[in-house]
Order: structure tokens, then sequence, then C-alpha cells
């Protein structure tokens, strides 16, 4: 996919992204080809200042790292889980399990406690692991071993595969609290193979919209597991993702190689767009996209402003849940998947995370400085918080989602505040009063060094004229007067 320079319209385009390039990756192994080098995202790499009431910087030692080191080469990818299989699906659920764990996806494979030695007596790929499955009472107990399975392994994103005997109520549920998907492995045919038939639920998805495909004879396991990798990751609503960049080389490859690494998300699309950087920032961005499909550039010649960006990739995208991310913001793993799955309540217009740094109450206190402490910080934090949700009056647009619909009733970001500021109190008034509400999810952490960009016109002398200006905008279009947010003490 090629870079787009946006001097002229473009047509969006209603056809999803191919997953796989089949010429990229190892035909052995499913692997992406890739440079090599020393990885970018090393678990003892400082993101993080122990203060932090000062501007945003990132050691020099990271900035040179940042600058040199690699991009992930291979983005993250969703989990397998194969419920107790039936006798006569077992064999054909053993060689789609087994495919998905060479294409390295994390594959677990359920069976009762004494079976679980016997499912799997010869060899099996490093990524996939056999897990114990307790009964209660002479059956099985399906959700609470899942909730288990789920906090055990930090697992975020995933496909059930179920055979027709298992319990259709758990994975409903896994659906509508975690938002894992489903499908079924219907026992082989005349052709001698199975057919997959993906399960809906009548409260998102209806089951009759819902494909069955049949596993041809001819194909071979890798091109099956490509027809069942495409099915399943359409079961999920495409998810784009837009990151304004303008210069801070740095801080871009950090955000995207977090992005790249932490998205488990299935269904994705990711949109960069560049206002005129000359540190050569569109340069790396090329070299990103042509290797990661589903990735586009979009290139200006000069800084348009964080609205009109935005409202640029808006314009383009194809998903039906949008999410706006700064390029000073690190991902965690699982970040997108539960903004998502908030979303999936249609009286919920915006929804944002948790962060280090912002203006209002989604600020908590952060004692991290590397990459490896951030991941365990955010970790904590799904665990302790999860499922939560709470109303907030606005959402910095470092890190913030929400649904096509709501972008088709109430319209782009209001371009009237330039370079920045302000937008983000401007959507949320207009979503509430579309009768939208706004929040914030506890469980979901972002890094945020906070005004990367913005505040290089501190040092100028631009930043407090502007600021004034965008909120007499801002005051002048609502009839109110704006008061000042107060993060927690």
């Amino acid at each position: 996919m090629g870079v787009l320079d946006l001097r002229q319209p473009q047509p969006r385009s209603s056809t999803p992204p191919v997953e796989e390039h089949a010429e990229r990756h190892c035909r052995d192994c499913g692997r992406e080809r890739g440079p090599k080098g020393p990885p970018l995202l090393r678990p003892d790499l400082v993101i993080a200042a122990r203060e932090r009431n000062r501007d945003p910087e990132l050691p020099a030692e990271t900035v040179e790292q940042a600058l040199t080191a690699q991009m992930p080469t291979t983005a993250a990818r969703y989990d397998l889980v194969v419920m107790p299989p039936d006798p006569e699906t077992a064999p054909a659920l053993r060689s789609i399990a087994a495919e998905f764990a060479r294409h390295d996806h994390r594959v677990f494979w359920l069976e009762a406690t004494g079976e679980a030695e016997r499912a799997y007596a010869g060899p099996r790929p490093p990524r996939l692991e056999v897990v114990p499955w307790a009964t209660v009472d002479g059956g099985l107990d399906f959700w609470p071993a899942l909730e288990n399975l789920r906090t055990q392994h930090g697992i975020e994103t995933a496909a059930l595969l179920l055979s027709p005997s298992s319990d259709r109520s758990s994975s409903t549920r896994c659906r509508r609290e975690w938002g894992w998907r489903a499908a079924t492995v219907v026992p082989p045919g005349d052709s001698g193979l199975p057919a997959v038939e993906l399960l809906g639920d009548d409260k998102i998805t209806p089951a009759s919209r819902m494909p069955r495909l049949q596993l041809r004879s001819e194909a071979t396991w890798p091109a099956r597991w490509g027809l069942l990798d495409r099915a399943l990751r359409s079961a999920w609503p495409r998810a784009s993702v837009i990151v304004v960049t303008i210069d801070n080389l740095a801080f871009t490859k950090l955000c995207l190689a977090s992005l790249l690494a932490n998205t488990e998300y299935p269904n994705l699309e990711i949109l960069v767009v560049d206002n005129g950087s000359t540190d050569g920032t569109p340069e790396l961005l090329r070299e990103i996209e042509a290797r990661h499909v589903g990735m586009r550039v979009l290139l200006n010649r000069e800084n348009r402003g964080f609205g009109p960006a935005n409202n640029q990739a808006l314009a383009e995208a194809t998903g039906e849940l949008f999410v706006l991310l700064n390029n000073d913001t690190m991902v965690t793993p699982g970040w997108l998947s539960r903004l998502g799955q908030r979303l999936d309540d249609p009286s919920l217009g915006l929804v944002g995370p948790a962060t280090n740094r912002t203006c209002n109450e989604a600020q908590v206190a952060a004692d991290y400085r590397t990459y490896e402490e951030l991941i365990a910080f955010a970790r904590d934090r799904n665990r302790r918080f999860d499922g939560q949700l709470q109303p907030i009056r606005m959402l910095a647009m470092f890190c913030v989602a929400f649904g096509r619909s709501l972008y088709e009733e109430i319209g782009p970001l209001d371009d009237r505040y330039a370079i920045g500021m302000f937008e983000d109190e401007d959507y949320a008034l207009s979503a509430k009063a579309s009768g939208y509400a706004v929040a914030w999810a506890p469980d979901v952490y972002v890094h945020h060094a906070y005004h990367a960009s913005i505040g290089k016109l501190v040092p100028t002398g631009a930043y407090l004229p502007l600021f004034r200006t965008n909120q007499q905008k801002f005051e002048h279009k609502w009839g109110i007067c704006w008061e000042r947010h107060r993060p927690p003490a």
C-alpha cells in the first residue's frame, strides 16, 4: 500500500486490508521477515522520569536508542482458546490449533484433568499450551476456569474454538464481558474436512449474519489458516487508529513501536498523518508502512494543525471504531480491545484511558521508569479495575475512542481551533449535547509524555496567546465560561 499525498482528494476504500502478505513471510513458519538489529522496546528502556512536574523529555540514551534501534517486524496477534473437543472434531482442531501456533498466535488447548497429557502425546508448536481443565462434581466448570485462564496468562483478545457439544453460554458471556469472539468446528462431512461456523450474539451481531466456512481438501493447512484467520478477524468491527505527527522522531518511533507490539486487536488499520516534519519522520513512516499491511501514511507539506489533520484521516478511515492517539504516547497490552468493548454500549459516546499525565481525573499516580515497569504497571491496573468505567467532563485527545455512528452524527472536530487546544472539550460537549455519555476506563492505561509537540510553543511565547485565543473561541461558540480542569493531587 503506497504513501498517500493528500494534496488531491482520495476515495475511501471499503475493502479491508489483507492481514498477511505471503511474500513477506517465511513459508515454513509464517513469521514475517524483516531487518535484524537490537529491539527498540527493550525491558530496561527508560521512557519516563520519576519527577512528573517537568516538561516532557527523554534521556539522551533513550533518544539514541529510539533513533537507531529496529522497529518491531511483526505485529501483536490475538490468542486462540480451544475448548475441550469432541472425539470426532479433535483431529481437525489439533491441526487448526497447531497452524495458529506456527503463525505466532498463543494457543491454549483445554482438556479435562487426566486427559491433558494424552491430548498432545507427540511434539507440538512452542506457542501451544495444553491446559488441564478441572472438573466439579463430575462436570466441567467453564466460567471460573476461563476467568482463571484469562488472568493467569494475561489474555486480552481471544477467539474461542468450540465443538458442537461445547457450552455456548460461556462463549456468549466471554463476548459480552471481554469482547472475545467464538466459532464452532462442525464435524467433517464427505470431504473429510470440517466446516467452521462463526457464532454471533443477537445483542451485538445477529447469528444470521455470521459466515460458515468449509475447509477445502485441495488447500494446504497454511492456506486454510489464512482463510480462518481472515474470517475470525472480520468478527471484530474494524478499528481505525489515527496518529498525527510533526517532528519528534524519537517519540513517534516509541509510539508506533508500542502500537504494533501491544495491539492484539484483530481488525486494525493505522493511519498516520504527518504535518510537514523535517526531521526524517516521513522517511521512517514510509519504511514502516512498507513492512506492515494495514498502515497508511498521509503526507502534508505544512502543519495543518491538530484538528484538521485528524479530520483528514477520519475522512479516509474505513473503521467502525475510531481512536485518536497522540504520537507522544505508548500503549499497553489490551488497550484497544478494552476501549472497543466499552463502545458496545450505544449510550457511550467517547471513552479514554487512565494515564500518567493529563489535565483531569483520568491522571493517576505512576512510578515506573522503564518499559518493563510500564507493562507491569498497566497489567496491575487491568486486574484491579477490570471492567470499571467512570464519567468525566471531557477526555483529553491524547487518546480517545468513539464509534463511526457518533462521528457521522456530530461531525468532525471543529477546525476553528487551528494548531490545537480546546478541540477535546468542544467534542465532549458536542457528544453530550447529542445525548451520549463521556467516560474513562481505569483498567486501560496509556503512557503520555504530555505536550511533546504543542509544548514547544512555550519557550517561544506563543503557547499562552494560542490558549487564550482558543478559549475565547470555545466560550463564544458554547456561550459558557470555561472552567479549568484539576487533576488529582
